[in-house]
């Protein structure tokens, strides 16, 4: 098979990319006009998209992503992608046998023909186990603890325990989800693409990040050992995982924060360091990749939801 092995750890697959030539249409009547972000971010793709496009027409491209026989369990993810880490971690540490087919997000692959018969969202992580498929880290973590029989303490029997764990989730998709990610995006994707962060949304991204932090050690972690009780919980490790992204750009979120910093030394003991290395082995290479130039050029149809999410920081 050419997509990868069954694995609870092994080889990956990689799901080809596939572009499209970019075909902008004339423009019949003056553009609008817009102001603030938006403004910002269509001048900065207008100049971008203006710059690539004749390279698009003279050199056209195509992939074809080969046809496999679907083997059980298939996780398609990214572990440059935080949700994705936390399924990855989930599987591996409870010897959940899966496919792993890897999507190259920096390549656009999640934007491809191919990837939108899977997800239409276009994005990672996706679980296809048969003819199911599932998208949303929080569900398809839940499916596989459910599915799997996997020890109560990830996603308690109890009604009160698992109501702890759904209330942080909740929490986390408002609060955690769209913030500590960020930094990503400063230090690495929009320098990927030639476009810089402006200073203001920096700002407020640092002060955003502190109170979450803030909120986080006092609320949900408080004098437990966990975020929602004595135990790892599908909760920790979704936590974890996203504070990992601005640690792994230089943050050091963990500082001064002695609660924090002993609740994340427990769930990676939990975990396992060797676990722990290999999920995060590529995230914690990322600003050296970017300082060498080894990273991927994204192509050119990704470059204006890039944009978009950039314009999209608060």
């Amino acid at each position: 098979m050419n997509s990868g092995n069954v694995t609870t750890g092994g080889p990956s697959s990689h799901l080809p990319p596939h572009r499209e030539l970019l075909s902008p249409a004339p423009i019949s009547k003056p553009p609008r006009k817009r102001s603030g972000s938006l403004a910002w971010a269509t001048g900065q793709r207008d100049g971008i998209l203006g710059k690539i496009q004749l390279e698009c027409r003279t050199q056209p491209w195509t992939s074809t992503v080969p046809h496999a026989p679907a083997m059980g369990l298939e996780l398609y993810l990214n572990l440059l992608s935080q949700p994705s880490r936390a399924v990855y971690i989930f599987a591996k540490k409870n010897g959940i046998p899966f496919e792993l087919r890897t999507v190259d997000i920096i390549k656009g692959q999640h934007r491809s023909k191919e990837f939108f018969q899977i997800n239409s969202l276009q994005k990672v992580p996706v679980l296809k186990d048969g003819d199911f498929i599932l998208t949303e880290s929080s569900a398809i973590l839940i499916y596989l603890s459910c599915k799997y029989q996997t020890a109560d303490h990830w996603y308690p029997s109890d009604l009160q325990a698992r109501a702890r764990v759904h209330e942080y989730l909740g929490w986390h998709a408002d609060c955690i989800r769209g913030t500590f990610g960020v930094p990503m995006w400063v230090q690495v994707l929009g320098p990927l693409i030639g476009v810089q962060v402006p200073e203001e949304k920096v700002e407020r991204n640092r002060t955003a990040i502190d109170q979450a932090l803030q909120w986080l050690e006092n609320k949900f972690l408080g004098d437990r050992l966990f975020l929602a009780g004595q135990q790892v919980t599908l909760a920790d490790l979704m936590a974890l995982e996203e504070l990992m992204q601005p640690v792994a750009v230089g943050y050091e979120l963990f500082k001064g924060r002695p609660r924090l910093a002993a609740w994340r030394e427990r769930v990676e003991a939990f975990l396992g360091a060797e676990l722990c290395q290999e999920a995060h082995s590529l995230i914690l290479s990322i600003l050296e990749q970017a300082a060498k130039k080894t990273l991927p050029t994204p192509p050119p149809e990704v470059y204006p939801t890039m944009l978009l999410r950039i314009a999209r920081i608060p």
